[in-house]
């Protein structure tokens, strides 16, 4: 141990007269073999790089190991560098490298914890084309109200007719977890029974069913036509129907659809019921609503105003809302997600989490923001590949995928669609070998 120390501290003496020191690596690697105050000879392979003795003094001193460090390229400084390891660099044994990522329980993607403000609270987001009623809570330019008057379709906002509720609300693109919405479906009634409009000009025969003054009435004797239609010869089937379509294109069609409401839709009848129903959207649709029937649907490249009642009723949203960054929300924010409010806190649990959109059918890897920015700033090698193997549970023999992901991706917010069955189920486990601190699987 005296001869070591006596080494060290000849090595120590030796640098700090020249303030420089040679540091002696494999050059496909990055691996320090040696250290010395002089330069030598290296063999093929083998490369010198000159440091400053404060920067290696850690392991001049015995502080630190050789194997604690690697010579680099740094791309900001456009030259190698002697670095301390860390991630990418650390995670070399065994078990780093089958590594069973641990499921996590949340209630929402990502590193955000959120809690609800106003349980019994429904936002919409207030636009000009819908109208709106006395006491409805909307959304406004970062800031949510209680309106005190109704606001009609097209009218200009009324700072006059609403009331502060609760200020500085962020909308945000933080992915929508679940959505509903109301839906309208169609169930056909009288099932085999045709039903014609009542028209004067024809002939009308016995056991015809016909619909005339929103009521349905069966035929009892053979009517001739240019008759007026003679309630003494037909009985009642239904009354109470509205006209939805036909094929005759100049007959008045009813445009408003109630629950429970009978409608003659084409010659059959139908009931219209109002259902609640879980929205299925794209893997990457941040969606709100505006009222209990319109919704936003923000895509990638555009905003879309759409129906539920009626989803090929839709226009381009003209009202201009900006999503923030997600990752720029601070601890204490408030977001509108969805119709509820919510305060933001940042859970810093984990580097990188996997989640796995059991209804949406897609997988998410989602960053830790401070992570990603200690990558940037220390500029790591972007063409990296981190490797998740999906198995069965707790068993990485039985695989189901294995996914290919270029650490560049992960400044992105990278969504990757279902392929197989086997995905859907959560009774299943993620391998990787480690490459981060801490990973977590989320099954929503």
């Amino acid at each position: 141990m005296s001869d070591l120390s006596e080494l060290l501290k000849a090595l120590t003496t030796s640098v700090e007269t020249d303030d420089l020191t040679y540091v002696y690596y494999y050059s496909d690697s990055g691996e320090i073999f040696k250290i010395s105050g002089v330069i030598d000879e290296v063999e093929e392979g083998q490369e010198i790089l000159e440091v400053l003795y404060d920067i290696a003094s850690p392991i001049l001193t015995g502080e630190k190991r050789t194997t604690d460090f690697v010579v680099i390229y740094d791309t900001a400084l456009k030259r190698k560098t002697l670095k301390e390891k860390n991630y990418q660099d650390t995670f070399k044994t065994a078990s780093a490298m089958c590594y069973q990522i641990p499921v996590i329980a949340k209630s929402l993607a990502g590193h955000f914890s959120l809690s609800e403000i106003y349980e019994d609270v429904k936002v919409y987001i207030w636009v000009k084309e819908l109208a709106y009623k006395k006491d409805d809570i909307v959304w406004y330019n970062d800031n949510v109200y209680k309106l005190l008057a109704d606001n009609g379709k097209d009218k200009r906002w009324s700072k006059k007719n609403s009331k502060l509720f609760i200020e500085n609300v962020f909308l945000s693109d933080i992915p929508t977890q679940k959505f509903s919405v109301l839906e309208l479906k169609f169930e056909q009634q009288y099932k085999g029974i045709h039903v014609d409009v009542w028209y004067d000009d024809l002939n009308h025969l016995a056991g015809q069913h016909v619909w005339i003054g929103d009521c349905v009435y069966k035929i009892l004797e053979d009517q001739p036509a240019h008759t007026n239609f003679d309630p003494k010869n037909a009985e009642m089937l239904v009354s109470n129907v509205a006209l939805r379509n036909d094929t005759n294109k100049n007959l008045t069609f009813t445009q408003i659809i109630d629950d429970g409401k009978l409608y003659l839709d084409f010659n059959k009848i139908y009931s219209a019921k109002i259902i609640e129903s879980h929205y299925d959207k794209s893997a990457d649709d941040i969606v709100y609503h505006t009222d209990e029937r319109h919704i936003i649907v923000c895509k990638k490249d555009f905003k879309i105003h759409m129906d539920t009642f009626d989803k090929k009723k839709f226009n381009y949203l003209k009202t201009d809302l900006t999503l923030q960054d997600q990752n720029t929300l601070k601890n204490g924010d408030k977001v509108l997600l969805g119709t509820k409010l919510y305060n933001v806190q940042l859970n810093k649990e984990f580097d990188i989490i996997v989640t796995q959109h059991t209804n949406e059918k897609f997988w998410q890897l989602n960053i830790h923001p401070s992570t990603l920015k200690y990558f940037q700033t220390t500029n790591y090698d972007q063409d990296d590949l981190l490797y998740f193997s999906i198995t069965a549970k707790h068993d990485p023999n039985i695989l189901y995928r294995s996914l290919k992901i270029p650490l560049s991706m992960l400044a992105d917010k990278l969504v990757i669609p279902f392929k197989y069955d086997a995905e859907h189920k959560e009774d299943l486990s993620i391998y990787t070998a480690k490459y981060f601190d801490s990973y977590g699987h989320e099954i929503l």
